[in-house]
């Protein structure tokens, strides 16, 4: 869910907490057309996230990067972990 206009606003991730919070707003943070970008949990009973933005443009695209930037990560990490079974180990 998406409030106020596309360049400030905040971001309600519902059924997340601090993990993906912390990990979009980190690289929120590093992409060069965020201002400002933080996330906070309002209540620990409560599983909701919410981010925060100021941005230089459309706030969808900039998600769509961020999101691309972190899924080819993940990409690389189990590609990594995958190449470890050659050498004898096993991962579940």
């Amino acid at each position: 869910d998406i409030t106020s206009h596309y360049r400030s606003g905040r971001i309600l991730i519902e059924g997340e907490q601090h993990t993906i919070g912390n990990l979009i707003t980190r690289y929120l943070q590093d992409n060069p057309n965020i201002i400002a970008a933080a996330y906070k949990v309002n209540h620990p009973n409560v599983n909701n996230c919410e981010i925060s933005y100021e941005s230089k443009k459309n706030i969808l695209d900039v998600i769509d990067e961020v999101t691309e930037t972190i899924v080819n990560i993940f990409d690389d990490i189990q590609k990594q972990i995958e190449g470890l079974g050659e050498f004898g180990y096993r991962y579940v």
